[in-house]
């Protein structure tokens, strides 16, 4: 599937992914995971095991500019060589976005 985020915001922010919680029931690293940002397809924010992100620990995305829209994909794959075992199998996982808008500058004049 695939999200869109926009910096609403008028200042910068920090934003971040959080795998909340997880449960994989296919064997090993059969079911996998990868998430991009379209901005930067060739450096995956996560490609590995379905729920191997740790849960609970914030992935940094960036500071994005007021306005700054980010495209993600997450594609999720069984292993073709998967065995019929597989079958029936589910997995599932909780994600949470952030954003923390940065200070803005005050100037007297």
């Amino acid at each position: 599937g695939t999200l869109e985020l926009t910096n609403t915001g008028t200042l910068p922010a920090n934003f971040s992914l959080t795998e909340v919680s997880s449960t994989n029931g296919f064997t090993g690293d059969e079911l996998t995971l990868t998430i991009t940002d379209a901005k930067n397809a060739a450096t995956p924010v996560y490609d590995g095991t379905f729920g191997g992100l740790e849960d609970g620990l914030k992935k940094t995305l960036g500071t994005w500019a007021a306005g700054e829209t980010h495209t993600y994909t997450f594609t999720v794959a069984l292993d073709a060589e998967a065995g019929n075992d597989e079958q029936g199998k589910t997995a599932n996982a909780v994600y949470k976005w952030d954003a923390v808008q940065l200070t803005g500058e005050t100037t007297n004049q």
